[in-house]
Parts: structure tokens; C-alpha cells; sequence
């Protein structure tokens, strides 16, 4: 009996032994396999991180915002086509993460927290996988971001310093694995900020001063002087009729009451406000798309040209300060070519010389429309003249072309803008030049509705409605006119329809986001588009076929995701160029004077890119 007691004591003992060495052993494999695995996750961790942000990138993930920022910065950075990214080199980091966080799970000591930190490089890694993520962001897409990607990387390691992994910008990274970090990417350019929300800049303006609807035909005018920007505020009485061309924005009031029965005009541009001059107001629920108005100052008088659709267009005079009377001439009965009833089209321009200004107007018949111009001398009482067209008349085979007129260095232009062609010609006297006839190209869509620039060396053309559906037209005083091609810069497939705010209440919808363009130096062209999120800047010259130097300025989103660009403008005087874009939070004013390559705030030196 006391020898079955002991053997039975003995086995027990020895089976005690058994388990507490196994125990030991299990437990001594697990902590070296926790270490070394743990030691190996680090080093993958840090790897990856300094893959996707940079060599500093580990020093980010205490604040998710920077790593977000750091995230959409070198997204900018990329190439505006799809191809392979900094990203792609970084998923085989993730991928074996991921891998082996499974077994740091497993090893991990029981009696401690549950770690997820498989479950989170997982879902990093399938997130590091979608395609077209970076070209998305990049192309200005407002419904794609980088959130849960820098959210996932900082829970990531916040699971591995919770298992205890030590990691800091003192942490050995895996220098075998064939990546290499993230280049850090230059600062976005800064920027000058006024805090009024809703301006919205139009294309009437210099590098000094410029219009910005508020919004329109509500007015203001920002101004740019000793490396600030203000605003002065202006009319908060919506026009009756207005419109936009390059002398500046004409807008006639409502009737104030007067016994004379007229309504208030006056020409603002960038310097100031030309006027008030008292004109007969268009007739009651006349739509604004039926009046066709431009005005010009000439000496100590506002000169006015108007055209109701289906009537005859009249070209004013109407001194500003003196007691001279007006003046007013119908011109269809000054234009021989004018045969008596034809019809007139809804448009009419303006131009001047030292001695006369120039009226310029369409008459249709059936489908065509004819341009005409009337020379009307700068006094009063002055005989009218007929403009000489020297090549050939300009006709056009549709019925609702558009004509434009502005003044560069040494010459007066004209353009005819039409669905199928674009004219430009000079004034040489009363003689119209022709210039150039441009028709589109494969792929193009002209608008007959253009925004025409003119600067000191000659004058630029561009589409108004559709910009990134036809190229531009540079024509140069001395080097001739030149097509520029498409700037094929693809959207996003989510993009949203692009609003501006009217007085009224609802949003006004566009068929395109803007795109603007103006001209630099030896026949030079700067163009700038919002796109969603972003605003960005491409150069052309007459050396290179192709736009070049694609960079974006602007990113709306880099601090909040869904802000995106409200409104653009883009203003040169050759070397130096001004870039306001409207946000969320207010104006911002940027400046190159370098020809767009380089861009800051007004005050500052410039942010080299």
C-alpha cells in the first residue's frame, strides 16, 4: 500500500515537472518569438512609414493631420496622367506587414490587451491598393481623400507601441527590402488671404486691380498695393442689364425716380468707376441675354453701343461732367451695306484711337450674319464713316455670332467669334485688317461667346463657356497669330457640376469648371484651372508645341476634407502674374514674377517649386 502511495506521489510529481518545464519552454519560445517577431514588425512598421511620408515620416504620426497633409502634399507632387506612384513601391511593405502581424498576435503574451494590429494592416494595406487613388486626389476629386489611410498608418502603430514596439525617428528601418523613402515634398506656395467669403473674380482686371463679383451683378473691386489686398465695396444695387468686356463691366441701373425718366449707367473697371451717365433704360422684362451693351471712356465722355435683340443697334455719346448734350445715332442708317429692314444680330463693340471710336455690329440674314463698323469722329457733331473691311467681308453661316473689340500696344482688334470660326483683324483707320480665321480642330468645340485679353503685345482668345474644349488664339503684334492646342488635363469622374452664387438666392450652374489664360512675355501664355479641390498652372510658348510645367498652386482640401475651389481669376502684365481663388474660408491672392513658375504671397518672397 505505501509503495502504490509513493509510486502514485512520484508520477504526480514528475507530471507536475513535465507541465512547468513544458510551460517553460512554451513560454520561454514565445517571448523570444514575440521579440524577434515584435523586433522584425517594428522594423516593417517604420519602413513603411518612411516609404509613404518620408524620412520623417515617423515624427507625423503623433497628429494624423500632418500625415494626411503629408499625404495629399506629395500627392501633388505626382503626374497628372495615371501611372505608378510613390504608393506602389510601398504595398509590398504593407502586404508583409500585414503577413506577419499575424504572428505577433499569436505570440503576444495573453494576460495583456487584445491587439488588432493584423485586423489594421490589413485593411491599410487593401487601402494603399486602390487604383487611382493618388491621380484622383491629384486631379481635384472632392470625394476622394486620404483620411482613412493616415487614420489606419497611426492606428497601426499605435497597436504595435501598445505590444510594445518602440517607435520613433530613432528606429532602424529595413534597409534590404528595395524601397526607398518618400522624396519630402516642397511647401505649397502661401498665399495672401482676405477674409471675405464670395468674390468672385472676373476676367477685367490687371495685376493691381481687379473685379470681383460679390456676387454678380453685385460689384467690388479688390486692390492690390504694398503687398496687400483689400476690398472696396461697391454697388449693392442689382444692375437692370450688364455685361462684361475687356474696357470693363457695364451696368445700368434701375430708374431712380427722375422726371427725366432715365436710368443711371456707369463703366466700372479696374482703376474706378466711369460715370454715372443717365441712358434710357432697356424696355420692361427685357431678358439680359437680349441686350448686347459696351461702353468706353474717350476723353471727357462715356461712349455707349447697345443692341436689343431684333432692333436696330444705337451708338451714344454722353459727356460725364460738362453740360454738353448727348448724343445718340442709329447704325444700321450709317452703314451703306446695311440694306433697309434687315434684321440685326444681338451683339455690338466698341474701340477707339486718338481722334474717333469705332462701332462694330452684326446684321442677319437667314442664316448668316455680316459683321459692319461705323467710324464716329470724337466731337460732337462729327460726320460718320463706314469701316472698309480690305480682304473680303466677314460673314458668318450662323445666325448668333458675337464680336469683341479691345486695344494693345500699338494696335486696335477685333474678333469675331462664331460656333464654326473665329476672326481676329486690326483697325488700320477705317480700314479692318484681317489677321487670322481659325476654325477647330479635331476634337474642339468652339463657343461663340469668348473671353477676349488684350495685353501689351497683342491680344489672346479663348472660350468663355466650354474652356477645356478648344485651345486659345494668341495673336501677337509682331509674331503673327498662333492656335494653341488643347490643354488635355482629364477630370475626375465624380467632379461635381461647378456653382457660383447669385443675389437672387440659388446657385448658378456652368458647363465647365474655369479656366483662364493669360499672355507673358515674348509670346508667352500662362493658363490656370479649378478642378474640384485643386488650381493649377501649365505654360506654353511659341518654342513648344505642348503646355509644360503643369503644377498645382491652390489645394482647397489640405486641411479639411470636401473644401474645394469656389471661383478663379488669373491676371498678367507680362512678367508678373496675380492668381486670386475663391474658398471656403475667403479670398486667397497669389503672385509670380517669374512668369508663373514660381508663386507666394503679395509681401514675401516667393516659395520656390
Amino acid at each position: 500500500m505505501r509503495s502504490a502511495r509513493r509510486s502514485t506521489a512520484s508520477s504526480r510529481f514528475f507530471a507536475f515537472c513535465a507541465v512547468a518545464i513544458f510551460i517553460y519552454g512554451f513560454e520561454h519560445w514565445r517571448r523570444r518569438t514575440s521579440v524577434r517577431v515584435m523586433t522584425e514588425e517594428q522594423t516593417r512598421f517604420v519602413s513603411l512609414t518612411r516609404c509613404l511620408l518620408g524620412d520623417d515620416g515617423v515624427s507625423l504620426l503623433a497628429r494624423p493631420t500632418l500625415v494626411r497633409s503629408r499625404f495629399r502634399a506629395l500627392a501633388m507632387q505626382t503626374a497628372l496622367t495615371p501611372q505608378p506612384t510613390w504608393l506602389d513601391r510601398c504595398v509590398p511593405l504593407a502586404r508583409a506587414l500585414a503577413i506577419h502581424a499575424a504572428t505577433l498576435e499569436a505570440t503576444h503574451n495573453v494576460a495583456s490587451a487584445q491587439l488588432h494590429v493584423s485586423r489594421q494592416a490589413r485593411d491599410l494595406a487593401l487601402y494603399l491598393h486602390q487604383t487611382g487613388l493618388v491621380w484622383l486626389i491629384r486631379a481635384g476629386d472632392p470625394s476622394t481623400d486620404v483620411d482613412q489611410i493616415a487614420e489606419l498608418l497611426v492606428q497601426t502603430g499605435a497597436e504595435l507601441s501598445l505590444a510594445g514596439a518602440t517607435i520613433s525617428a530613432h528606429t532602424q528601418a529595413d534597409a534590404g527590402a528595395g524601397w526607398e523613402p518618400a522624396a519630402r515634398p516642397p511647401p505649397m506656395p502661401e498665399a495672401t488671404r482676405l477674409d471675405t467669403v464670395g468674390l468672385e473674380p472676373l476676367p477685367v482686371g490687371t495685376v493691381d486691380a481687379f473685379l470681383v463679383g460679390t456676387p454678380l451683378p453685385l460689384l467690388s473691386r479688390v486692390r492690390l498695393d504694398g503687398g496687400q489686398a483689400r476690398v472696396e465695396i461697391g454697388s449693392n444695387i442689382a444692375a437692370r442689364a450688364w455685361q462684361t468686356g475687356p474696357h470693363g463691366l457695364v451696368r445700368i441701373l434701375p430708374e431712380d425716380g427722375r422726371p427725366d425718366g432715365l436710368a443711371p449707367m456707369v463703366l466700372e473697371t479696374p482703376s474706378g468707376v466711369v460715370g454715372p451717365v443717365r441712358v434710357a433704360a432697356p424696355p420692361a422684362r427685357t431678358r439680359v441675354s437680349a441686350l448686347r451693351v459696351d461702353a468706353l471712356e474717350q476723353r471727357s465722355a462715356l461712349w455707349m453701343g447697345q443692341s436689343v435683340l431684333g432692333a436696330a443697334p444705337r451708338l451714344a455719346r454722353l459727356p460725364i461732367a460738362s453740360r454738353e448734350a448727348p448724343s445718340a445715332v442709329s447704325l444700321t442708317a450709317a452703314a451703306p451695306q446695311v440694306e433697309p429692314g434687315d434684321p440685326v444680330a444681338d451683339d455690338i463693340a466698341l474701340s477707339r484711337d486718338a481722334a474717333a471710336v469705332y462701332a462694330l455690329f452684326f446684321t442677319r440674314t437667314g442664316g448668316t450674319a455680316q459683321l459692319h463698323g461705323v467710324r464716329a469722329p470724337d466731337r460732337a457733331g462729327g460726320a460718320l464713316g463706314a469701316v472698309d473691311f480690305v480682304e473680303s467681308p466677314w460673314v458668318f453661316a450662323e445666325p448668333h455670332p458675337r464680336v469683341t473689340a479691345c486695344e494693345s500696344g500699338q494696335r486696335r482688334w477685333v474678333i469675331g467669334a462664331g460656333a464654326h470660326q473665329w476672326r481676329v483683324g486690326h483697325l488700320e483707320g477705317a480700314r479692318l485688317v484681317t489677321d487670322a480665321a481659325h476654325s477647330p480642330r479635331a476634337r474642339e468645340r468652339f463657343d461663340s461667346r469668348v473671353i477676349v485679353r488684350c495685353d501689351r503685345e497683342g491680344v489672346l482668345v479663348y472660350n468663355a463657356l466650354h474652356p477645356r474644349q478648344a485651345g486659345a488664339l494668341r495673336c501677337h503684334e509682331t509674331l503673327g497669330c498662333t492656335p494653341l492646342p488643347l490643354w488635355e488635363a482629364p477630370h475626375p469622374p465624380a467632379l461635381p457640376t461647378y456653382e457660383t452664387p447669385r443675389h437672387e438666392g440659388d446657385p448658378q450652374s456652368h458647363d465647365d469648371w474655369p479656366l483662364h489664360m493669360v499672355a507673358l512675355t515674348q509670346g508667352g501664355v500662362l493658363a490656370a484651372r479649378a478642378s474640384g479641390t485643386i488650381v493649377s498652372v501649365a505654360r506654353w510658348s511659341p518654342q513648344d508645341p505642348r503646355w509644360r510645367d503643369e503644377a498645382v498652386i491652390v489645394d482647397a482640401a489640405s486641411q479639411e476634407h470636401g473644401r474645394m475651389v469656389r471661383s478663379m481669376g488669373l491676371y498678367s502684365d507680362g512678367a508678373r502674374v496675380v492668381l486670386a481663388a475663391g474658398l471656403d474660408e475667403g479670398l486667397a491672392v497669389y503672385q509670380s514674377r517669374d512668369g508663373g513658375r514660381n508663386w507666394g504671397p503679395l509681401a514675401h518672397a516667393m516659395a520656390a517649386r
